[in-house]
Parts: C-alpha cells; structure tokens; sequence
C-alpha cells in the first residue's frame, strides 16, 4: 500500500489518536498513583497515626498488584488496537 494514501486514511488517523489518549491515560494513572500515596504519607503523617506504617506496607503491596493490573488492560486494549490496524492495512491493500 502506498505509504500516503495509508497516512491520509481517517480510520487510522482515529485509531491512531486513540492509541495515544490511551497511552496518556495509563502514563497518568502509573504516575498518579505512584507518586499520591507517598505524598500524601509525607504530607499528613498526623492524620494517618498510628496506622501510618501499615498503610505504608498495603500501599507497597498494591503497587504490585496495580502494576500487573495496569498492564494486563493495558495490553489487552493494545491488542484490539493493533488488530484494527492490521484490518485497516489489509482493506487498504485489497483496493489497489
């Protein structure tokens, strides 16, 4: 397929701003959620007390988690994406 019909597509110019929202949303969920807790721990250890040290463990604990779940739904929406790339591709190659 020719690369300018390709970059003039609308379909894939869609999929394509898509793609990226996607990756500001997913950058923005790892760094908000990385760098609130930790703040807020500093910010107002009074408020917190005496629980300060194991919401400091469950916090350590999530971020596990939340980064497996993150990229679990991250990679399953990378995959739709890449998948209705390839169908846009291929319908551009079939009407040549």
């Amino acid at each position: 397929m020719d690369p300018s019909k390709l970059y003039n597509n609308e379909e894939l110019r869609q999929l394509i701003r898509r793609r990226i929202r996607l990756n500001f949303y997913t950058s923005f969920l790892f760094i908000f959620y990385y760098l609130f807790a930790p703040l807020f721990f500093i910010k107002f250890p009074d408020f917190l007390g005496e629980y300060l040290l194991l919401l400091s463990w469950l916090y350590v604990f999530s971020l596990f988690i939340g980064t497996w779940l993150v990229g679990w739904w991250y990679s399953k929406r990378a995959k739709v994406y890449e998948y209705q790339k390839n169908e846009i591709i291929n319908k551009g190659k079939g009407s040549r």
